[in-house]
């Protein structure tokens, strides 16, 4: 038993890697009553899994001091409900993240319909995971399932922030587009003012919008460069979403200075 506490202490870690992003991300995504539900479930299931690793830690002690096969049957269950909540959190993670992806409909459809398409694969697995550890009768079944989901775990961390990076991605893209849409919006406002300022006005904010374009374009080669050659070039997932997060705070200081410029393209009126 003292093995499994090894490894469930190990999934926190793993748990809290993979959801501080996310988090860092949320004051900036629109507000979703689907994406709602999908948080606050997320969240209870947090709790839920706190709560129940804690009774696991309880049960194991208590099963290594006594060693009574009561002891041993309790230490089992509290396991089973462990690992299932650990599951459940994962998958509820997973469904964040999904839905954050579909959101951004200016990414490409091919990479975000791929990404979806994994990441409800992982949700498969983890469904069927539960359905298992239900099964579970004794302390050696709980090894091998608890270890057959070991091995799937740095796929899924891996794809949390491969996830991740694309809906940084994603953000930019539709942040670009809607900026330079009132761009064109202000422009024919103010009947397309001829002086020069504001000629140069406008041409600084496309020169900034295209420069959120190329930033969007480097950070999608920097995925594809870690989905195609990561074992040949020892490229990490956590490593390629850094990348991204670089080029993406490039892009925001980008449309931050079109949007700031845009609001004083009016004072060049004349």
């Amino acid at each position: 038993m003292s093995k499994r506490i090894v490894f469930v202490l190990f999934i926190v870690i793993v748990l809290l890697a993979v959801c501080i992003p996310l988090r860092a991300q949320e004051n900036t995504s629109p507000t979703q009553t689907e994406e709602e539900r999908a948080n606050q479930d997320y969240l209870f299931q947090f709790s839920s899994y706190t709560e129940a690793h804690q009774a696991y830690i309880t049960a194991k002690e208590a099963y290594q001091k006594f060693g009574t096969i009561t002891s041993q049957q309790e230490a089992v269950q509290k396991t089973k409900i462990v690992l299932i909540l650990r599951a459940e959190v994962i998958r509820t993670y997973l469904q964040r993240l999904k839905l954050r992806l579909i959101a951004q409909r200016e990414l490409d459809s091919i990479q975000r319909e791929s990404q979806v398409g994994k990441l409800e694969a992982t949700q498969a697995f983890l469904e069927t995971h539960k359905q298992n550890i239900d099964k579970i009768k004794n302390l050696a079944e709980v090894n091998t399932e608890s270890s057959r989901f070991e091995r799937e775990m740095p796929a899924t961390n891996e794809l949390s922030y491969e996830t991740l990076s694309f809906i940084l991605i994603g953000e930019a893209q539709g942040l670009e587009v809607s900026t330079r849409n009132l761009l064109e919006e202000t422009i024919q406002s103010l009947g397309n003012p001829s002086s020069r300022a504001f000629e140069e006005g406008v041409s600084e904010i496309r020169r900034k919008l295209t420069a959120v374009r190329v930033n969007a374009d480097r950070a999608s080669q920097i995925i594809q460069e870690y989905q195609t050659a990561k074992i040949k070039k020892g490229l990490t997932a956590i490593g390629t979403y850094q990348l991204v997060q670089k080029e993406m705070k490039s892009a925001k200081l980008s449309l931050q200075e079109a949007a700031q410029l845009i609001i004083e393209l009016e004072n060049l009126k004349g």
